[in-house]
């Protein structure tokens, strides 16, 4: 339904109008098979079923049209975790005209575009965390049990009492036996007191006896708590994570071997240091003062440092902080465990910035295929880029066609107007390699390689270092290089070249787009000036053509009627006048096939033997010469200076030029015949100016004006000629790298001038 979107240009070229949907369409494919990230534009008004929304999509899009801004949800896509993430495309002018059929008007929301971000590997990675937390709080009971080991420790100390106590006991006994054998005259009694005493003996021993058995109860218990103690000693030091023991003041009294693998630090050396070693100085003292604060006042803090390793390298740690309290419930230590969260925050990070540079990506092919202008596109691609990258300079070379050079057609930066023009040999300097092998290029240091082309920073004054060139392909061409340059060492990276990459492809379509309707536009300008001086040159061919037939038709009839009356001298008169009007249509023929030829054919120039070309055009002229009567002025014949040109065409202008200076030379009213005199000048631009000077009435600046027009006649009076000369001349002239033009007054005649390049000595 789009008028002209596919069209074929008169050299048989195939063009095709791309939208910026299709643009982006293409890099979802590219960023699905280069980082898992899917992207998807729909529509609930799609012109292709394909791109038809699933249902998700389809519920942002109905919220995008009840105001909603964008959607952003954690959800499931064939069974698998996604974060889906779509933002509303707005309808502006341009794409009324694909659209504009389906009833849409501008501002309002014509469709989406999304990203779904898969989940499994970060949630994968969660469930670790959450393993290595449970460990951590496993501590934290390990370290009660210990208040346990002190108890026994005083229960021990009373089973010592007991044993003296036995061993007192036996004592008594010993003395007991004494009393018997003194006092056996006591036996009565002392048997009633042996009896009294058995018994309180027995019930000693059965105390001991359970006090015993108390004993062995509660080592066996200690033997188990001893091994549970282990178990949890030997799992802190195979931890995942990091933990760390400080007392009240914050001095370290405890490291596992993640720590020392986390940090660089030996036990040794972080024993005794406070955790502030590890500070890089990316957070705030505000932010240890809160957590201070939260954790001497008996709570738990939790929280994200950026610390720094022994190295000096940085790096993320999720953490949690506990105070740690004795069996009186005194608080006596401060307990850490912290978990590497580095690889989680790139991932962060690199989601965030793939984001924003999907964002810039799609306003910049929107921007890209908005324009049509090449230089227009080529100084918004370097604006685009110089956003992205932030770097010093960056540039376009492009591949002329003919030479195969790199020329650079557009520059930003520090005295980017030195730049612009600059060629480059193929194969030349770092973009002359890139164009070349067809890859991208990474320099971190250009003052050490050889292939640098240092003429560019002589011309901008300053020295560069780090160099990113991609390059710019069509189809299977490459039509040229953006490069960017930055003073600093080592400042481009492999996600630099990717951001390039893409970019490059949607600006060297636009790049292509734009030049082939500039191309376009001057084929159809140059067309209509053809086909405009066609209708000037049949004009022109038929009224000059018509001039010198009429006579050559009249005297044919005259000798048909009367040939035998007529006379000698008259039939003669008769003949000349034919043979000289055929020469006049002759001429007229040779000079419109002149003019044809100087367009299409290109001819090699060589060193031009003035004197002979001058000679021969005056040879032609001579019956017109005799027959005005005029006086021809020439240079002495080795005067005439070394020129480059190609001999036939500059005898046309010779020619030319003398029959004009004869025509409208002289003055007729007053009886002075045609002066004419020929000369030259040597210039300082190494070309030479040759002349012809006439004693004619001279022209008005209007009639000057419109010299050099195509089939322009000065004066259709007097003109006796054709308008075809001085337009062969201009036509002849440029092609030789020369120009034409006229200096003249009323009254003072006219001097018609030529250049033509000097020999080089």
């Amino acid at each position: 339904h789009i008028p002209e979107r596919d069209i074929e240009t008169p050299s048989g070229i195939k063009l095709t109008l791309m939208n910026p949907a299709y643009m982006i369409r293409q890099m979802n494919e590219e960023f699905a098979d280069l980082y898992g990230i899917v992207g998807h534009i729909t529509s609930l008004n799609v012109l292709r079923p394909a791109n038809a929304p699933d249902d998700w999509e389809r519920a942002a899009l109905e919220s995008f049209e009840r105001g909603e801004a964008e959607a952003l949800e954690f959800t499931y896509v064939n069974d698998e975790p996604y974060l889906r993430l779509m933002q509303p495309i707005f309808t502006q002018q341009g794409c009324l005209k694909c659209h504009g059929q389906q009833g849409y008007q501008v501002g309002d929301v014509r469709g989406g575009v999304g990203i779904a971000l898969p989940m499994a590997p970060l949630l994968a990675k969660e469930g670790r965390t959450a393993a290595t937390q449970a460990i951590s709080l496993g501590l934290l009971w390990a370290l009660g049990l210990g208040v346990i080991v002190l108890g026994g420790r005083s229960l021990n100390q009373r089973t010592q009492e007991r044993d003296l106590s036995v061993t007192a006991l036996q004592k008594s006994e010993e003395r007991l036996r004494a009393s018997i054998e003194e006092l056996r005259e006591h036996r009565k009694h002392l048997e009633e007191l042996v009896d009294e005493r058995t018994s309180e003996l027995k019930q000693e021993i059965t105390e001991r006896r359970q006090a015993e058995e108390a004993l062995r109860e509660y080592q066996q218990r200690l033997e188990v708590q001893n091994a549970d103690l282990r178990k949890l000693t030997q799992a802190v030091e195979q931890s995942a994570n990091t933990v760390v023991i400080t007392d009240l003041e914050g001095h370290i009294e405890y490291a596992n071997p993640k720590f020392v693998e986390t940090t660089g630090y030996t036990v040794e050396e972080a024993l005794g240091q406070n955790p502030r070693i590890l500070k890089s100085g990316e957070q705030s003292d505000a932010y240890y003062r809160e957590l201070w604060q939260t954790i001497t006042s008996g709570r738990e803090w939790r929280g994200e440092f950026h610390n720094k390793r022994k190295d000096g390298t940085l790096y993320w740690e999720l953490a949690s902080i506990a105070p740690i309290y004795d069996a009186q419930g005194q608080m006596t230590h401060f307990i850490a465990a912290k978990e590497d969260i580095t690889e989680r925050k790139r991932a962060e990070d690199a989601l965030r910035r793939s984001n924003q540079e999907l964002a810039l990506l799609n306003r910049a092919a929107q921007t890209f295929n908005s324009i049509l202008d090449q230089d227009q596109v080529l100084a918004t691609v370097l604006e685009e880029v110089r956003r992205m990258l932030d770097v010093t300079a960056c540039s376009i070379w492009l591949t002329d066609v003919e030479t195969g050079e790199l020329v650079c057609r557009q520059s930003v930066g520090p005295h980017s107007e030195a730049v612009l023009g600059l060629c480059l040999a193929p194969g030349e300097g770092l973009a002359g390699w890139v164009v070349r092998s067809g890859e991208s290029l990474i320099v971190p240091d250009a003052q050490i390689d050889e292939r640098y082309y240092r003429q560019v920073e002589q011309q901008v004054g300053m020295e560069m270092h780090s160099v990113l060139s991609v390059s710019l392909h069509v189809k299977d061409d490459v039509i040229g290089v953006l490069q960017v340059m930055d003073v600093s060492v080592g400042r481009f990276g492999p996600a630099d070249q990717a951001l390039l990459e893409t970019l490059s492809a949607s600006a060297a379509i636009a790049i292509d787009n734009a030049r082939l309707v500039q191309e376009l536009r001057r084929y159809t300008a140059e067309l209509q000036a053809r086909n405009e001086e066609l209708d000037a040159f049949a004009h022109t061919a038929a009224h000059d053509l018509k001039g010198p037939l009429g006579p050559i038709v009249g005297v044919a009839q005259v000798l048909e009627q009367g040939y035998v009356p007529l006379s000698d001298e008259r039939l003669h008169d008769y003949l000349r006048k034919i043979a000289r009007n055929g020469r006049k249509m002759g001429r007229i023929i040779d000079e419109l096939l002149l003019l044809a030829e100087s367009r299409k054919i290109k001819v090699g120039v060589k060193p031009l033997d003035m004197a002979r070309i001058v000679a021969e055009a005056r040879e032609r002229l001579a019956d017109m010469i005799a027959e005005q009567q005029a006086e021809v002025i020439l240079p002495a014949e080795g005067d005439w200076p070394a020129a480059l040109g190609y001999g036939p065409w500059v005898e046309e202008v010779w020619a030319n030029y003398l029959s004009n200076a004869i025509k409208y030379g002289g003055r007729p009213d007053d009886g002075a015949p045609p002066r004419v005199e020929l000369g030259f000048d040597e210039l300082a631009n190494k070309h030479i100016r040759f002349w012809v000077r006439d004693n004619g009435r001279g022209l008005t600046p209007e009639e000057q004006a419109r010299l050099f027009t195509p089939f322009t006649r000065l004066d259709q009076v007097r003109a006796k000629g054709h308008g075809l000369g001085l337009s062969i001349v201009r036509r002849i002239v440029e092609k030789l790298d020369g120009e034409v033009g006229v200096e003249s007054e009323i009254g003072s005649g006219s001097l018609f001038w030529f250049t033509l390049p000097a020999q080089s000595q």
